[in-house]
């Protein structure tokens, strides 16, 4: 059975959120009220449409994130609402939608950077790099030297694999940071990488899942690769 294409995925949830009706303010404060699971499932579907309104501006807005990324990004928008509900207080004099329009396009906007920088990293290969690298305008720009940036990645994946015991029993730093280097910096693909380093497939895949889940959680080394990236352009 062939697998649904994007436009039918995107249609069929265009059409499961229509089905919810935008809440009256004391239908929320209700809602709110009870706050049981149930209700929190209410509160989360009639704001869905929200939800698809934040992702569609920020991919009309970005040129680098395309209708590929829309169900990503989309899912990261309700994780959002997810944390608008818990914090929410009925007692704030604010709609609700008001205040979980910053988790939505918070959480959407941060998966969105991940994905360009995942994107961003396949636009350089070894020999862009070192070229960029030794280019005199790049030291001079802001006087910021790019080795201090990767050397800030580096000890910043050390610090998380510090600080998490299960990561830290399975994975070495030094070669998840050679992971990282190699793609995001070499801009090699992930079967080029497992070459380079001896690596099944297996291991190559798990190293991915986690330098992914890095780059979309720690905002100290997204903002690193951020400016990185703004230095080499």
């Amino acid at each position: 059975m062939n697998e649904k294409s994007l436009r039918e995925r995107k249609d069929e949830l265009f059409d499961y959120i229509s089905e919810f009706h935008i809440l009256t303010r004391s239908e929320e404060r209700w809602e709110f009220a009870k706050k049981s699971k149930m209700n929190k499932d209410k509160l989360i579907n009639s704001n869905l449409k929200a939800v698809w309104k934040i992702v569609e501006t920020a991919i009309v807005k970005d040129k680098e994130i395309d209708e590929n990324d829309f169900m990503d990004l989309f899912n990261s928008g309700v994780e959002g609402l997810y944390e608008a509900v818990e914090r929410f207080d009925s007692e704030y004099d604010v709609r609700f939608i008001t205040y979980a329009y910053h988790w939505i396009r918070a959480y959407v906007y941060k998966e969105k950077d991940s994905r360009r920088i995942i994107k961003h990293s396949s636009n350089f290969n070894n020999l862009e790099w070192n070229n960029k690298l030794h280019s005199s305008s790049i030291s001079y720009k802001q006087n910021i030297d790019l080795n201090d940036i990767i050397d800030q990645i580096r000890r910043r994946i050390g610090v998380i694999l510090e600080n998490d015991v299960i990561m830290r029993r399975y994975y070495d730093k030094d070669e998840l940071f050679r992971v990282f280097s190699l793609k995001l910096i070499e801009g090699k693909s992930y079967s080029e990488i497992g070459v380079i380093m001896g690596l099944t497939q297996r291991q190559v895949y798990s190293r991915k899942k986690i330098v992914e889940k890095i780059i979309k959680e720690d905002e100290a080394i997204m903002g690193a690769i951020l400016e990185m990236y703004e230095l080499m352009d």
